[in-house]
């Protein structure tokens, strides 16, 4: 009996976690992301003054329209690093260099805000907010000059994507007409690490006997899922 119901918490574990994690790497599409997030970055326009289509310009290609490894794992959407004055959680993942320091957020929304912040409190991005909100190709150039990318061709990537995508309506609070067509996706925030309650030590025990066992049933989704999706996949420019 006790062996009967064993097989079956092994198999229930396998089979949702498989589930959950194939529903996490749904790729999103460049025009989900857009509808997703752009009421969010027309309303920190509002706030902050950063051009709504500047901001999710940045989304798309720092983050890969919500689908890099760094942004998955992090929910951090502009590449922001830690710098020396970051306290939050934080991620290591190879950038220009190994192993760099990223931040890591609870949610997507955090990462937005913080980004508005970032640029908004650093004296090197000062002079970008003396442009109109709505000269997206000033703040483009100026976000090269003042070092947010190492890209050659950052600034024109970020116009290409503003203009190819229609992203300057943004700026007056409009939305492109294609977007009429597309869902939003769910902004469901994930939890900080300080926020998580810790495993009983009665699951830790259950799992670190099951883990061997699971390991029959988990192996051939993995060795699917990791022939299927490269986590090291990094996207740049729309």
């Amino acid at each position: 009996m006790a062996m009967k119901l064993f097989v079956r918490l092994a198999l229930f574990a396998a089979v949702l976690g498989a589930a959950a994690d194939a529903l996490a790497q749904r790729e999103m599409t460049r025009e989900e992301y857009i509808a997703t997030y752009a009421p969010l970055a027309i309303q920190q326009q509002k706030e902050y003054g950063i051009p709504a289509s500047i901001k999710i310009a940045q989304g798309i290609i720092e983050s890969r329209y919500g689908n890099s490894d760094l942004s998955r794992r992090s929910n951090n959407h502009f590449g922001i690093k830690c710098k020396n004055n970051w306290i939050g959680d934080t991620v290591r993942y190879d950038d220009d260099a190994l192993q760099e320091c990223f931040r890591r957020y609870g949610s997507i929304e955090d990462s937005y805000r913080d980004h508005s912040e970032f640029l908004k409190n650093s004296p090197r991005y000062e002079k970008l907010f003396r442009l109109d909100p709505k000269d997206y190709k000033g703040w483009a150039y100026g976000l090269k000059e003042c070092g947010y990318a190492t890209a050659p061709h950052y600034a024109a990537s970020l116009i290409k994507c503003i203009e190819d995508y229609e992203l300057y309506l943004l700026d007056d609070g409009e939305y492109p007409a294609y977007l009429a067509g597309v869902e939003a996706v769910p902004m469901v925030p994930s939890m900080s690490s300080r926020n998580r309650r810790a495993p009983s030590r009665s699951f830790r025990l259950f799992m670190g006997a099951t883990s061997q066992n699971l390991i029959f049933f988990l192996t051939p989704y993995y060795t699917m899922k990791n022939a299927l999706y490269n986590p090291n996949y990094s996207g740049r420019g729309c």
